[in-house]
């Protein structure tokens, strides 16, 4: 992550692969919107755990918004909640984002929905 103050933006690659060309895309644009003076981090789902979300709705029993489910989200959700911007990449499979970054963006709604 850049060390500036003020905006930060997160990029989050959803490739399978690591330093493929979905993140090796996210990597520039981060580095773009760096010399903004804006802070960037990347995070990759490559190798991170998490899994879809259960619909267990234990997120919206608690006042605070958290996954039931102990993996990588909470980490990533942490991240996404103090970015003032969110860049999600992913490649297209199917006509469609990967498997891991869908899991991933239907949690991130769960979580926050309502809140």
């Amino acid at each position: 992550m850049s060390q500036h103050r003020g905006l930060s933006v997160l990029g989050i690659s959803g490739s399978p692969r690591k330093d493929g060309n979905t993140q090796q895309l996210l990597e520039i644009a981060l580095r773009i919107i760096g010399e903004a003076d804006i802070a960037t981090e990347l995070i990759s789902l490559h190798g991170k755990t998490g899994g879809p979300c259960v619909a267990c709705y234990q997120c919206r029993e608690k006042p605070a918004a958290n996954c039931a489910i102990r993996d990588d989200f909470q980490e990533i959700f942490s991240k996404v909640c103090n970015a003032d911007g969110l860049i999600l990449a992913s490649p297209v499979y199917f006509g469609s984002m990967t498997g891991k970054m869908k899991c991933l963006t239907e949690r991130l709604g769960m979580v926050s929905e309502g809140r």
